[in-house]
């Protein structure tokens, strides 16, 4: 696990264009390194967007931004293209670079719990120092599935869909409040759909949240 002050873990990976990347290029700039679970999909996509649209600030506030992820070249090169990605993604089949950092592990997903990639951001000075970790997601889904568990949601019982329109409009009042989401006018009724949903929130809330922390607003 990194804590603040501590060395940026060594690494030795190909970005999207097979050129190997590793920690000791990166310095004498400040650094943005985000994890993050797959091309495409959705929280990933917004997170990836939203950074997107902050790029040029966080340039101008001398950042070089990189994604990692276990995704293939490949899949990266076509991730970039869709969506017009201004930055860097690395590719990590092995883990090896997310074990390093602490980005992979388990976590839970649809009431599971299984082993994968941790949605973390961390920020290096320019010589290489840590000096924050963003980790806010995982505050925010544990309190959006604590108030899930009060209102005793079990199998595949259907949550009446006013009392989950006002859990997630109370959620996104706490945890969001400026920043941009998805309408609630299509609340989904199940609870493997309500876990999609917050995935993909997720991932808009990790690109605002990663642009609040590094640029001033």
């Amino acid at each position: 696990m990194l804590v603040i002050g501590d060395k940026m873990p060594t690494f030795s990976v190909a970005d999207q264009n097979g050129n190997v990347v590793t920690d000791q290029q990166l310095l004498g700039k400040k650094t943005i390194i985000y994890f993050y679970p797959k091309d495409s999909t959705p929280g990933c996509t917004a997170e990836a967007c939203n950074l997107r649209d902050n790029y040029e600030r966080m340039l101008a506030e001398g950042y070089q931004v990189l994604g990692v992820s276990k995704d293939s070249q490949k899949s990266h090169l076509n991730f970039i293209a869709k969506y017009e990605l201004p930055f860097t993604l690395l590719s990590d089949p092995s883990t090896e670079m997310l074990q390093a950092f602490g980005a992979w592990g388990e976590k839970k997903m649809c009431g599971k719990t299984c082993i994968g990639t941790l949605r973390k951001t961390f920020v290096f000075d320019e010589k290489g120092i840590l000096t924050q970790v963003i980790e806010i997601l995982k505050i925010m889904q544990s309190r959006f599935w604590e108030r899930v568990e009060s209102l005793k949601f079990k199998g595949k019982e259907y949550m009446e869909r006013q009392e989950l329109k006002k859990l997630i409009a109370v959620w996104f009042e706490e945890d969001i409040r400026d920043g941009d989401h998805t309408s609630l006018s299509c609340i989904p009724e199940t609870e493997m759909g309500c876990q999609q949903l917050i995935v993909k929130e997720e991932g808009i809330i990790a690109g605002i949240e990663v642009a609040k922390e590094i640029v001033a607003y």
